[in-house]
């Protein structure tokens, strides 16, 4: 199915609201507008796996730094030098498209895209699953590159292959609390900041910062990303 202007943003944002399992969000450059900001929030909410590739080289630090507000709700953030390729994939349906993740391509460019649906498109989606598949496999060699410590592409989980189900990632996730300002979230050692604490502290990330409650119980307690847990929270968890 060809898609043109007016209706391609609508129809990534579809597939983000539609995933329930996986999404590979790949496109060279990132600028995001509130609506895909939000749409990815929900979708990490809904516990799906979300890995963002981007492209590297001598855009790697631009596009990085884009990418902030959309951390917290990522399972993997990869580059490629080259990237050109705009392709946006579900577990559902698949998105071939020439507009980037832009919010100025959002609201002004003409912009094309065919999306595959699984059921209804079975070759066309298999075709953007290896195309995915190699991007990311494209991605972790670009990363082994640049792997010195402490990059933007450091600290980054393992990706699982695209067309598997995500077994260790939990549907419905605990509750846990944000380590700064205490509101709920969800539990996860590696991200204890909501979104609005997490913006804040990405201007500096220093992971020893001294945050003010504990991820899982809330009780205020000397915590910091590095340290998340209270002591006893700590050693009721060890």
């Amino acid at each position: 199915m060809l898609v043109t202007h007016g209706s391609v943003q609508q129809d990534i944002l579809n597939l983000i609201h539609g995933a329930q399992q996986v999404l590979v969000l790949a496109c060279p450059y990132l600028d995001p507008w509130r609506g895909l900001t939000a749409a990815i929030e929900r979708a990490h909410a809904r516990g799906v796996a979300i890995h963002l590739i981007l492209r590297g080289a001598e855009d790697r630090e631009k596009q990085a730094a884009a990418a902030n507000v959309l951390r917290p709700f990522l399972s993997s953030l990869l580059f490629i030098e080259r990237l050109h390729a705009k392709v946006y994939l579900s577990e559902q349906a698949a998105v071939f498209s020439s507009m980037n993740l832009v919010a100025s391509s959002a609201l002004d460019s003409v912009e094309f895209a065919v999306t595959a649906v699984k059921q209804l498109h079975p070759d066309g989606y298999q075709q953007a699953l290896k195309v995915c598949e190699a991007l990311i496999a494209m991605a972790k060699q670009d990363q082994l590159r640049h792997s010195t410590g402490g990059g933007v592409g450091s600290g980054l989980r393992a990706t699982p292959a695209v067309g598997q189900p995500h077994r260790g990632q939990p549907r419905q996730r605990s509750v846990g609390h944000c380590i700064r300002c205490g509101d709920e979230i969800a539990r996860n050692l590696d991200k204890p900041l909501c979104p609005d604490c997490y913006k804040t502290w990405s201007k500096y990330a220093d992971e020893d910062y001294a945050e003010e409650r504990c991820h899982h119980c809330a009780r205020k307690a000397a915590t910091s990303m590095r340290k998340p847990l209270c002591r006893s929270c700590y050693e009721a968890a060890a």
